[in-house]
């Protein structure tokens, strides 16, 4: 499952995505075909955010590599939030020397949204709008 967002910003699109539960290959397969069928401007950034993610199989780090690589060729920027150091420790075993190439130079930007990760939990009571995270991409609601 993800929550994806777009937002058209000063330097362009902006398309955030968090990983929620579980992603395997299947998983994966069914992202990486949203991306080849979307209509990215050249200039746009992809972040996807790895916060809430429960667990990453390690048979779709080459996957994730390969999108990378993908998306760059597009002409469009990916960062990851939210790797945490045993998320790396899969990546590396799924895909050795070019994961660590890859979170060497895509991670961590720091998630986009202010709060706590869990989905729907806001982290104070109020029922005003989010502020703007670090990459100006604002959400009203995660759920």
């Amino acid at each position: 499952m993800m929550e994806m967002r777009s937002h058209f910003g000063p330097d362009g699109l902006l398309v955030w995505g968090r990983l929620l539960g579980y992603w395997g290959r299947e998983e994966c397969d069914g992202l990486r075909s949203f991306f080849d069928a979307l209509a990215l401007p050249r200039g746009s950034h992809v972040l996807l955010d790895f916060s809430a993610l429960r667990h990453f199989h390690f048979a779709a780090a080459p996957w994730l590599v390969a999108m990378a690589a993908d998306l760059e060729v597009r002409g469009a920027q990916l960062s990851v939030a939210g790797l945490t150091e045993r998320m790396r420790s899969i990546l590396e075993l799924g895909a050795a020397c070019e994961a660590r190439e890859f979170c060497e130079r895509y991670g961590d930007q720091g998630s986009p949204l202010p709060g706590p990760a869990e989905r729907g939990e806001r982290g104070d009571s109020s029922s005003g709008p989010y502020e703007l995270g670090p990459h100006g991409f604002a959400v009203v609601g995660l759920n």
